[in-house]
């Protein structure tokens, strides 16, 4: 997806790095511990060594349903001694990528492919350009269409027929090959229930609600739609990036695309979590706290809900049936980090092969996320508790009880300034706590203008003043109304996740005392004993950090500059935030004890590339 430039062109050249990566053979190191010692999933089951050569079959040409041919390159287990196809049987991979021009371009001479992990322990692998990129220029890109699920439920019609094939079929790729497994279930879902070939996926690195997570912070333009905007396709080929230009240009003028309107709805996978479920696909999501919005959480949460016949637009309450047939793992990794070709295999081993991996299919805790500052733990329920803690802003900081009276007082600045900031902060935390799930935070405001840009962020303060940013958040004032139907409250009425339905401006009334819920993103993070939070609220991001974060992406950075027409109405507004009675301000946050969700084994496999994951499922 787009979100490989999210945060600028520091961004682009690691997600660059990370899909060269998946392109290469890792190098698997034979190990001869007992089977008890495996660092995988459930303690026994190993990748073992390639035992298949690959017999490559280039430039394929694959027919849609309206006549248009896209070309794929089929990768085939192959004898090493004879090098022909091997005899058998095999499950088929199948991969939807725009980067074979560009990003894969080194595929293209290449006699192994992106998948010789896979077709050397016994899959054929076979990867498609999509519609309108890389070699499929016949016909007209879509990005994320309709006309794209179409094509998805059509090569998998294809891969479950190649030669050789067992008709098993498993989705495999990450970001915007990741995208287009969701899509492509959910159509066949919708079509075929349970009775398709594709019996497993592997969604990388992905989004579930693609406009809030890629390139709107609730009305304000991301760094994704900026950079879609000024530069998408030039770095990555040939892709369906290039074609979010128009797209993104009808936005400033306030079309369609710069609302949740049909163009949106059509890329919401939350929307289609109930045709995925139907089709029957057990699924392994693997996101990083550092990608973008609220990710493969939702769609968790969504899934889960969707196959007890649960609100699927609903939180996953702690104690509610989950099931190990949709699992997660979030880990402190940016785009397209932690994956690990070897869990993947495993998964796709248990789910396409039927073996006995010892992969816990059955898992009371399916979900597997790295507590920051921790270690990695395991979950269910998204979020983690259903009981928040209330902390108000006040004269002098968070605090349980409204204390005082007061307001302050914020100016946002014209476009090339930063505006400006103003900080509350808690008392210390001395036992600690561990903040588990996504926030909100209410503010009570006065403009003088007919429209209001704020920025949440929460920070760890340390005791000796250090501070590192938690999450953040952010929202346009002329888009504040809230979709009750999808907007969660805790057991006691207060705010989880604020959800807006971004379908229309509505003008702020100059001096009216109005509340906004800013959603925050999700995390788990531990706060040790000591440590202080601390909310900033700004008026506007800094427009050279937006563009500037090419290179660091040591933290997320929230919103860009406005539409123009958002500017004039901004333009030297300012704001007096309420801090007490019926009009106080608050920040509602999923704190649970200190390092109480329960710790997993970690650790770091042969396939990882280095980094420790969670072996204790």
């Amino acid at each position: 997806m787009s979100g490989v430039i999210r945060r600028g062109r520091s961004a682009v050249l690691a997600a660059v790095v990370a899909l060269l990566a998946a392109s290469v053979t890792p190098v698997f190191a034979a190990t001869h511990h007992s089977p008890s010692s495996s660092p995988y999933p459930g303690g026994k089951w190993r990748p073992g060594p390639a035992r298949y050569s690959i017999v490559a079959q280039k430039n394929v040409l694959v027919p849609m349903d309206d006549g248009v041919r896209l070309v794929a390159d089929v990768y085939y287990p192959g004898d090493p001694q004879t090098q022909a196809r091997a005899t058998g049987r095999f499950p088929v991979l199948l991969t939807q990528s725009p980067y074979s021009v560009g990003l894969g371009s080194a595929d293209l001479l290449s006699s192994t492919g992106p998948g010789a992990f896979f077709v050397q322990r016994g899959y054929i692998f076979a990867s498609v350009d999509v519609r309108g990129s890389g070699r499929s220029l016949d016909g007209q890109e879509r990005f994320f269409s309709p006309r794209d699920a179409r094509d998805g439920v059509d090569m998998v019609m294809w891969a479950a027929h190649l030669p050789g094939s067992n008709g098993k079929v498993g989705l495999q790729g990450c970001s915007y090959l990741g995208q287009t497994q969701l899509y492509t279930a959910a159509l066949l879902g919708k079509r075929y229930g349970r009775h398709q070939p594709v019996k497993a996926m592997v969604p990388g690195c992905i989004a579930g609600d693609v406009y809030r997570d890629v390139y709107s912070d609730n009305g304000i333009p991301a760094p994704a739609w900026v950079g879609a905007g000024l530069a998408g396709g030039t770095m990555l080929g040939v892709t369906n990036e290039s074609s979010m230009i128009p797209v993104y240009l009808a936005s400033q003028l306030g079309g369609d695309s710069a609302y949740e309107g049909k163009f949106w709805l059509d890329r919401d996978h939350v929307q289609q979590a109930t045709d995925i479920v139907r089709a029957g696909i057990p699924a392994l999501l693997y996101d990083g706290w550092l990608d973008n919005g609220f990710g493969g959480l939702e769609i968790y949460a969504a899934l889960q809900n969707a196959y007890f016949h649960r609100n699927p637009f609903g939180p996953l309450r702690p104690g509610q049936p989950v099931t190990g047939r949709y699992q997660a793992i979030t880990g402190e990794w940016h785009h397209g980090g932690g994956l690990d070709y070897g869990i993947e295999l495993e998964w796709y081993d248990t789910w396409l092969k039927g073996e006995h991996t010892g992969l816990p299919t059955h898992t009371a805790t399916p979900l597997h996320l790295f507590e920051r500052n921790r270690s990695w733990v395991s979950a269910a329920s998204y979020p983690m508790t259903n009981h928040y803690t209330r902390l108000y802003l006040g004269p002098h900081g968070l605090s349980r009880t409204p204390g005082g009276k007061g307001t302050s007082h914020l100016v946002w600045g014209p476009p090339t300034d930063t505006g400006t900031t103003v900080s509350y902060r808690s008392a210390p935390l001395r036992q600690g706590a561990t903040l588990a799930g996504p926030a909100a935070v209410t503010v009570a405001a006065r403009s003088t203008g007919t429209n209001l840009e704020l920025m949440a962020d929460l920070y760890d303060v340390a005791p000796g003043g250090s501070s590192v940013q938690i999450t953040h958040g952010g929202l346009m004032g002329t888009l504040r109304a809230l979709d009750g139907a999808r907007s969660w409250r805790d057991r006691n009425g207060l705010p989880m996740r604020p959800f807006m339905s971004l379908r229309r401006d509505t003008p702020v009334a100059p001096g009216v005392l109005t509340r906004y819920s800013i959603p925050l993103q999700p995390t788990v993070w531990s706060l040790a004993p000591g440590h202080r939070l601390e909310l900033r609220l700004a008026t506007q991001a800094d427009p050279q950090t937006c563009l500037q974060k090419l290179s660091e992406i040591e933290a997320p950075v929230l919103g860009c500059a406005p539409r123009a027409v958002h500017v004039a109405e901004l333009a030297g507004s300012s704001y007096t935030v309420s801090l007490t009675g019926t009009g106080a301000s608050a920040l509602s946050v999923p704190l649970l004890p200190y390092h109480s969700l329960p710790a997993a084994r970690s650790g770091k496999t042969p396939t990882s590339g280095g980094v420790a994951l969670p072996s204790q499922w």
